[in-house]
């Protein structure tokens, strides 16, 4: 179920890559206008140059935001798909989710070097890398509290018997 997600996770990452600039831009300004209209209800009644403006003055983080936000759910899909493998550590199970999400970022700056008015940002590849160690910590230590949680309950059942 996990390494499904991931793949159709991947899959919209790609399309969204190969979006011209112009496209992108458009999907993460209307995705700020959206929040600015649940959250700042007065937005819509600011003129069409102040809108820009301030739709353009969130662009940046919004767009940075999205891409540790999305690493970090890829991270956590592959990692959790890979801590169902038996016989390597749980640590280099989790850090192989890592290892994918980060090598996919890799592939997915060097994709939209192709792709009119798109670059590839190393700095982009450093975001997706830090969101995808978010991702793999939160399931590393939901392992762990799994595994601590069963061999408390299981030591509890011993004592009874």
């Amino acid at each position: 179920m996990f390494l499904g997600l991931a793949l159709c996770l991947m899959v919209i990452i790609f399309c969204l890559s190969s979006q011209n600039a112009e496209a992108s831009s458009d999907t993460s300004g209307g995705l700020i206008r959206f929040i600015m209209g649940v959250f700042a209800p007065k937005f819509e009644e600011l003129s069409n140059t102040e809108q820009e403006n301030l739709v353009a003055s969130f662009q940046f983080f919004t767009r940075k935001s999205a891409h540790a936000g999305v690493y970090m759910l890829l991270s956590f899909l592959l990692s959790a798909a890979w801590l169902q493998l038996e016989g390597i550590k749980p640590f280099l199970r989790v850090a192989l989710g890592w290892l994918i999400a980060v090598l996919y970022s890799v592939s997915d700056e060097i994709h939209q070097l192709f792709i009119p008015g798109r670059s590839g940002e190393l700095r982009d590849v450093f975001i997706d890398s830090c969101g995808a160690a978010v991702g793999t910590l939160v399931v590393f230590l939901i392992w762990k509290l799994m595994n601590f949680k069963r061999k408390n309950f299981q030591l509890l059942k011993n004592k009874r018997n």
